[in-house]
């Protein structure tokens, strides 16, 4: 009977401390930007819970990081200083609907210019919070507005730290983060102490966890395609002689995975295929990529176009593409 009432007795302890812990813990130093995609588990251990703000519109924020925030806004106010949510989390699909509604109504160019590439977006932590201002009764959200108000930012900035959180995107680190200056966007990292070195060093969160960083990775290039359509590259990853990249044209979302280059990143070749899923072309190329002085530069060598039926035949028939047809495509700072 003892032994009976003891397994219960572990049986519930093991009940309670399950039910105490909830979700698996999350790593409050995770890094997501244009070259880092969220982990594939995030969003089912994450846990959200609902911010009301002083204007009477609710937000979803990570439960810790909702705690942290209501604290600093707390603490900010007795200092005179009135600050609200304006963007929180938001899920990889609510990502890709944006997305798709940007691109609807005002083009590809827009969309790849202005809208974070679903997945890669630091808002789908939970752990990201623009906020605006509430500065005499009127409320400050235009992002040229909130940048000429340095000196309440000031005071925000300095006590980010005492409750866990960073300036994310820093004046003059856009090589390194990706991102132009936000002073709105904050980011929740778990740990005061670890806030405190970020902050007083004037780091990024790359350069805290010593990431490997350069001039061309998680950025976005923008120009035109050799039949004049819009076109982006966005380089996703270079590691190991190796670059990963995504190439998107006007007239479809294509991706081209591993590209072979040389030990400076300066040349190599490869075969990369773009597929228009309106019409079911599938195009074949043969092409350089050169990253140089903050460009890519591709120059289509020879070329091949598959048609694909709705029975699912094919027929191949060359493309003309004019010889070392080379177009050359300028970086762009994009939001996220």
């Amino acid at each position: 009977m003892k032994k009976i009432i003891g397994l219960l007795l572990v049986f519930v302890g093991i009940i309670t401390f399950t039910t105490a812990c909830g979700k698996d813990k999350i790593n409050y130093l995770v890094i997501v930007n244009k070259q880092n995609k969220l982990p594939s588990d995030w969003e089912e251990k994450l846990e959200l819970v609902d911010v009301k703000t002083g204007l009477d519109e609710t937000y979803q924020v990570e439960k810790e990081a909702a705690e942290k925030f209501n604290e600093l806004r707390e603490a900010l106010l007795k200092e005179g200083v009135n600050i609200e949510l304006d963007s929180t989390y938001r899920s990889v699909k609510r990502q890709q609907e944006i997305w798709d509604e940007f691109e609807k109504e005002k083009g590809l160019a827009y969309a790849q210019k202005y809208v974070a590439v679903p997945g890669y977006s630091e808002h789908h932590t939970g752990l990201a919070l623009d906020v605006k201002l509430v500065k005499d009764g009127k409320v400050i959200e235009d992002n040229d507005d909130m940048i000429a108000e340095r000196d309440t930012f000031a005071k925000v900035h300095a006590k980010l730290a005492d409750y866990g959180f960073i300036l994310r995107y820093l004046e003059g680190k856009d090589s390194i983060t990706g991102y132009a200056y936000e002073p709105w966007h904050l980011r929740y990292v778990g740990s005061t102490s670890v806030a405190k070195e970020i902050m007083e060093k004037g780091l990024t969160l790359e350069e805290y966890l010593n990431i490997d960083y350069s001039p061309y990775m998680g950025y976005q290039f923008s120009g035109k395609d050799p039949w004049d359509n819009l076109l982006a590259v966005t380089i996703r990853k270079i590691e190991g002689g190796k670059i990963e990249w995504t190439y998107t044209s006007s007239f479809g979302k294509d991706i081209s995975l591993y590209h072979e280059l040389s030990t400076d990143f300066n040349e190599g070749k490869t075969t990369f295929t773009i597929t228009d899923k309106k019409e079911n072309y599938s195009y074949k190329y043969t092409g350089n990529l050169v990253l140089k002085d903050n460009k890519v530069i591709i120059t289509y060598e020879d070329g091949s176009l598959t048609t694909i039926s709705t029975e699912g035949n094919s027929d191949s028939n060359q493309v003309k593409v004019l010889d070392n047809k080379e177009v050359s495509l300028t970086k762009v700072i994009d939001n996220n």
